[in-house]
């Protein structure tokens, strides 16, 4: 079966964490995924399991819990396969659910290959302002300086919105990308790295616990 994505009312999906148990409960922080997740609309897509009994959450327990709290009415989710098929079949009937062409919803995505993306970590401390410097010397203007496509429209402030909210123990800003380029992601890892064992440690990065061992 092909991957079926669709988009339904946020108060008819169901958690239940016996018979679903969330499996990423540790890889999250779930106040910094929140703040991450308040910046950009849709969330994330979570996966459901369609049965007799409602919709469940198999996957992205914390995006339905947040898109709750951040006061959305519709979450985009992928329809588990182990799902029985006539239970798909009337789950696709019902008025509230809109089913989305994955293929469509993918190429919009990729096409926007280069745009303003936010980046947020988290720290172990606030960062006082020599740390400040240091983190816009060595990660902001890592971000400034990745090269773009030919192609793409130049824009001549590759960073906006730079801020440290939550009293400092947060650092945040808007990076002119290409997001799909991943020619770029190890170097980015290694300046983050560098950060957290010669600065201050990072708690987290968009949300996700920061842990070195798992970019070694």
């Amino acid at each position: 079966m092909r991957i079926l994505l669709v988009e339904l009312n946020i108060n008819e999906v169901s958690i239940d964490e016996y018979l679903f148990p969330n499996k990423e409960q540790n890889l999250f922080i779930y106040e910094h995924l929140r703040h991450y997740c308040s910046k950009f609309y849709p969330l994330p897509a979570i996966t459901i399991k369609v049965c007799s009994l409602g919709f469940f959450v198999i996957r992205g327990h914390h995006y339905i819990s947040i898109a709750k709290e951040l006061g959305h009415q519709k979450i985009r989710a992928i329809v588990d396969k182990s799902s029985a098929l006539e239970t798909i079949q009337n789950f696709l009937l019902l008025k509230s659910v809109i089913q989305l062409d994955w293929e469509v919803v993918r190429k919009e995505e990729s096409e926007t290959l280069v745009d303003y993306f936010w980046y947020i970590l988290f720290f172990e401390k606030p960062l006082n302002q020599q740390q400040q410097i240091a983190f816009e010397s060595e990660i902001v203007d890592f971000f400034r300086q990745i090269k773009l496509p030919n192609w793409a429209k130049k824009n001549e402030n590759r960073i906006i919105n730079l801020s440290y909210p939550y009293s400092g123990s947060c650092a945040e800003f808007q990076a002119y990308t290409p997001i799909e380029d991943e020619r770029w992601h190890a170097s980015s890892r290694s300046v983050l790295i560098n950060f957290h064992l010669k600065h201050v440690p990072i708690i987290s990065f968009q949300g996700r616990r920061f842990k070195v061992e798992a970019y070694s």
